[in-house]
């Protein structure tokens, strides 16, 4: 008797275990998901590294500027050389549509194909935008109707991300732009922005102490 005691007492210690390390394991993957195994930026090392590379996202916003058609508001992020992992515009060349976006695109790719021809792209101008953005130490650009939008870098399912305004943003405008808990403005021409997405808004540290640190 005191023997089959024993046994269900081991055998409930080692089902405990077993779900104990059960949601452990789920919670280390929903970390990670998050980003809490990545490098984290403040605003003040965002606006260091885009001062380091100043000239390289000028480059960048040039040339993506001349890429993109009139009248187009063009997103496109790359995770490596061969995909990309955002790729939206508007407006979209199927009119039934508002906008166009597409997750996990193959740079050489029947469905890439289609679509820089609906932008007048080729493949060299893509290959040769992946190498801007390398040198910039960047990974996403979009035009947006108060001037870019630049993906610094990922953390889990968060951007970190530039907003540049050209012309510089007015009184009015940045009191809008202010607003939005995800921003913190440097300047009059740059914002840093500090997004989760899926997860939800994030606000700065910085923003809620009211210095960019």
């Amino acid at each position: 008797m005191a023997s089959l005691g024993r046994d269900i007492i081991k055998g409930l210690a080692i089902a405990m275990g077993a779900i104990l390390l059960f949601f452990l394991v789920i919670g280390l993957f929903f970390y990670g998901l998050i980003g809490g195994f990545d490098r984290t930026y403040t605003p003040s090392e965002m606006v260091e590294a885009f001062d380091d590379h100043k000239q390289e996202i000028n480059e960048l916003i040039s040339y993506f500027n001349n890429m993109v058609p009139q009248g187009k508001f063009v997103e496109i992020e790359f995770d490596d050389d061969d995909e990309l992992t955002r790729f939206g515009f508007t407006p979209p060349c199927d009119t039934s549509q508002k906008w166009f976006l597409d997750w996990d695109v193959r740079v050489e790719s029947s469905q890439m194909d289609s679509l820089m021809d609906c932008l007048g792209w080729d493949l060299n101008q893509v290959r040769e935008l992946k190498k801007i953005l390398d040198a910039a130490d960047c990974i996403q650009i979009a035009n947006h109707a108060d001037g870019t939008h630049i993906g610094f870098k990922r953390s889990g399912m968060q951007m970190y991300s530039y907003y540049i305004f050209h012309p510089p943003v007015s009184d009015s405008l940045r009191t809008v732009y202010e607003s939005y808990h995800t921003l913190l403005f440097a300047n009059d021409t740059l914002a840093v922005e500090w997004a989760g997405g899926a997860i939800g808004l994030q606000t700065w540290p910085e923003k809620l102490w009211g210095d960019l640190k």
